[in-house]
């Protein structure tokens, strides 16, 4: 169940940064 919750906020994480690299880039 940690282990679990562990990985989604990985996962969540990634999505954030993939989102932000996004945004950047179209920014730029």
């Amino acid at each position: 169940s940690k282990t679990n919750k562990y990985k989604k906020q990985i996962l969540h994480m990634q999505k954030f940064s993939l989102f932000f690299f996004v945004l950047s880039a179209y920014l730029i």
